[in-house]
């Protein structure tokens, strides 16, 4: 039986109250597609699109993200919220490539934090790019950001695409991979010191579905639960992060490993 994707109530937004910009659009050739159908191997230096101008022209994954089968964004029906749910920001093809690429990125690393006075490791690994490497962000223990090297061309793209979809600057990306349904993230708010108060944090996700789980904090019987699937966008706007916290279970029937590659705005 197929899983019900977002549980509990959500709001569609009509079409006539979405900007113009988030419409679908006729479907070009993709720089994206491109690069990873052409399976080179990872380069850890300016990307060259950049370099060569051709980024200047305009975001190179438009048929991505203006393509047909982007449908309108779900709000989801939250008090003292606004979260915003696309269901295919990427192709399942593209995906699977950028799922294997990004598993091939020599940054990875498993995060440790103090719980009762004694180390932990973190139940997935998780690594950083950012467009200002002099800026920190710490979180849970974790500092990031510091010397954190400039995106590859992927997630470059990935970045370029979502500013164009939804008219906002991000320069700091945070990516998570969980290997399998064991790894797991604990329930937070995304509001330390370094983010810009309010500002949208915006996860795409690739690999295997994972549950997200928002609980409100002063009402914890106040449960929403949305299957992120392959592709597929949320954003977080506001004050969500002030009243909701978000996590990621375990799933132990889950056999396959999920990316997230979380796009926030640094102070």
């Amino acid at each position: 039986m197929k899983r019900k994707r977002i549980i509990d109530v959500e709001e569609t937004i009509e079409s006539s109250t979405i900007n113009q910009r988030w419409k679908p659009r006729m479907a070009m050739n993709s720089t994206l597609d491109k690069f990873l159908a052409s399976n080179r191997p990872f380069r850890d230096h300016k990307m060259d699109a950049v370099t060569s101008g051709q980024m200047d022209k305009k975001p190179p994954l438009l048929q991505q993200v203006y393509a047909s089968h982007l449908r309108s964004p779900h709000k989801l029906s939250m008090t003292d919220a606004e979260v915003f749910y696309y269901s295919s920001f990427l192709s399942p093809t593209n995906c699977t490539s950028l799922y294997s690429t990004l598993t091939s990125l020599p940054y990875w690393q498993r995060p440790t934090f103090k719980i009762f006075g004694r180390q932990a490791h973190a139940a997935r690994l998780t690594c950083s790019f950012s467009s200002h490497p002099d800026k920190e962000y710490r979180y849970s223990g974790t500092i990031a950001g510091a010397d954190a090297p400039t995106y590859p061309l992927p997630i470059k793209q990935v970045k370029d695409s979502l500013e164009h979809l939804l008219d906002e600057k991000f320069n700091f990306v945070l990516l998570n991979w969980y290997k399998d349904g064991n790894d797991s993230i604990g329930e937070h708010a995304d509001d330390e010191r370094g983010l810009v108060p309010n500002g949208s944090i915006a996860c795409v996700s690739v690999g295997a579905e994972r549950t997200l789980v928002f609980r409100k904090k002063n009402e914890k019987s106040q449960v929403k639960k949305v299957i992120l699937e392959v592709g597929s966008l949320i954003v977080m706007k506001g004050e969500t992060q002030k009243f909701w916290k978000h996590g990621i279970p375990k799933e132990r029937k889950v056999l396959g490993g999920r990316i997230s590659l979380t796009f926030r705005q640094l102070e």
